[in-house]
Formats: C-alpha cells, sequence, structure tokens
C-alpha cells in the first residue's frame, strides 16, 4: 500500500498518511530513482477500542500540565483495570500502556499528528487498589498546546482502548482530554 501523500522531511526523515488498514506489522521501502530499500516489520497499524479484556482505564493525572521547551514535565499518570490481570501484587502481565499527545481537542483514535511514548508501571501507587497505574513524563522540543490522553493495550499493541479523564462514562470521549501547554 502506497503513501496517499508524503513529506520529505530532511535526508533522514519522511512522514507518510496511508489508508485504513487492518491491525498488524508491515514493511516499509523507500524508493529513490532506481535506488529502494525495505525495512521489515518497520510500522504497526493499530485497532481502536478492540482490547476486549480491559474493563476500564483513565488518565488519572494532572488533568493540566505546563513544562519548557526541552525540560520534562511532572509525572502523568494513567490507570488501567482487567480482570485477574491488575489485582494482584507486580506489574500487570501483557499490559501496555501509552501516553499520547496530539493536536487541541482532535480525537487520538483518528487523527493524524498523534505522537506516542511508553508509559511505564509504576510499583509506587498506594490506592491503586485492583487496578494497575502507569507514568510517563512530556520532554517536548517546540512550545505549543495539545491533548493529552492514555491508551492501553492487551495483544501487543495491535489493538488499544483509549482513556480519558472520566473511566466511569464510556466511551472515550475527547471532551475529557489533558492539556499541555509547553513554553519558551
Amino acid at each position: 500500500m502506497g503513501c496517499a501523500t508524503f513529506s520529505v522531511l530532511d535526508d533522514h526523515a519522511i512522514t507518510c498518511v496511508t489508508a485504513a488498514h487492518a491491525p498488524g506489522d508491515c514493511d516499509v521501502t523507500v524508493t529513490k530513482g532506481p535506488a529502494s530499500s525495505t525495512l521489515t516489520a518497520a510500522y504497526r497499524y493499530t485497532g481502536v477500542d478492540a482490547s476486549p479484556g480491559i474493563g476500564w482505564c483513565d488518565v488519572q493525572w494532572p488533568l493540566a500540565t505546563t513544562a519548557r521547551v526541552n525540560t520534562d514535565s511532572e509525572l502523568v499518570f494513567g490507570r488501567v483495570w482487567k480482570a485477574g490481570v491488575t489485582a494482584p501484587a507486580g506489574a500487570p502481565a501483557g499490559i501496555t500502556g501509552q501516553l499520547g499527545h496530539g493536536p487541541p481537542g482532535s480525537d487520538p483514535r483518528s487523527t493524524v499528528g498523534w505522537r506516542w511514548l511508553a508509559a511505564s508501571w509504576n510499583p509506587s501507587c498506594s490506592g491503586c487498589g485492583e487496578n494497575d497505574e502507569f507514568m510517563r513524563q512530556f520532554n517536548l522540543p517546540q512550545t505549543g498546546a495539545w491533548s493529552y490522553v492514555y491508551r492501553f493495550s492487551d495483544d501487543g499493541g495491535f489493538t488499544f482502548v483509549f482513556c480519558d479523564f472520566d473511566p466511569g462514562a464510556p466511551p472515550f470521549g475527547t471532551a475529557e482530554m489533558g492539556s499541555l501547554t509547553v513554553t519558551p
């Protein structure tokens, strides 16, 4: 499948917008003139709200945060619950957490421009009960404003459930996302 649109950012980076595709890993081939190079399984198409084992998740804290350019923000926390997985002590087996940021008010399930960062399990969560908590900081190289959310997967990152600040009112809604401001 080729790019619907693409941009050459520099000698080492290209952006490409593709059509929808079933979740899975895909090879990426770049061709310039007679030269061509392929990276095997270099891109992963992901599915949305299709991790049926995850019972709920949310962005725990903070609702809004500010950081300076190229400086770590405060930690942003997200929680997840999966029956039989998150209640036992220790990191939840098979669950991946990611913190993402994208254009303000945009839907991270369908809007181009969202970026995802791997989050770490929080071993110090007091009061998590049968849930598990993940944490991550932002460190962005430019000023601006973004929305942020967590997403969790229980199938190795092929499908994700998206999380806002209101776990009691599924499904996910863009009105309940976090707000990130990066200043000079």
